[in-house]
């Protein structure tokens, strides 16, 4: 890791991550219990993924955990005296920081949404992090579907009007 160790023969060796994240808890005030949560729960998701071929992440959307995981990494990289910019590079960085500051307050209006509506049945849910509790805080592209009448606001008894003309006197 290019340090020179402080015990002569010293041999560096692997620790399991489960053994290290609650030491980096323990050491560091800004990795927080929570952080600390995530980080199990992820790295264990992602070592049934690579180790097993389960899908853990299959049907989790990225609201789950994308802006928990770039914050445990920012703290992270701080502790590393390093940062996101240069682990993950300035257009993701860029990227990782507005996820992190939606997940934290308001502003999350400008790339996440904000609110959840169903025409049908009235139910209404408002705020990022409601929506993310109930798994619908994910980044999605609102989609409209109209019929032609309804779009151009066509009146089709006025339409069927002028198509019968006035010379034509059969009653509509």
């Amino acid at each position: 890791m290019g340090r020179s160790p402080n015990v002569k023969k010293y041999i560096p060796k692997s620790v399991d991550i489960g053994v290290l994240l609650p030491h980096i808890e323990n050491t560091f005030p800004d990795f927080t219990k929570e952080m600390l949560d995530f980080c199990v729960t992820h790295t264990a998701r992602r070592n049934s993924e690579v180790h097993s071929g389960d899908m853990p992440f299959e049907g989790l959307g990225t609201s789950v955990w994308l802006p928990r995981f770039y914050q445990a990494c920012e703290c992270l990289l701080n502790i590393l005296e390093s940062s996101l910019d240069e682990f993950f590079g300035t257009e993701v960085a860029e990227s990782a920081r507005e996820h992190i500051q939606c997940a934290k307050d308001d502003a999350a209006k400008a790339v996440l949404p904000a609110s959840f509506e169903c025409m049908a049945c009235g139910l209404k849910i408002s705020g990022y992090s409601k929506l993310m509790a109930c798994g619908l805080g994910d980044v999605f592209v609102s989609t409209n579907h109209y019929s032609p009448v309804e779009f151009f606001n066509i009146n089709i008894a006025k339409e069927f009007e002028n198509m019968m003309g006035e010379d034509n006197n059969e009653p509509f």
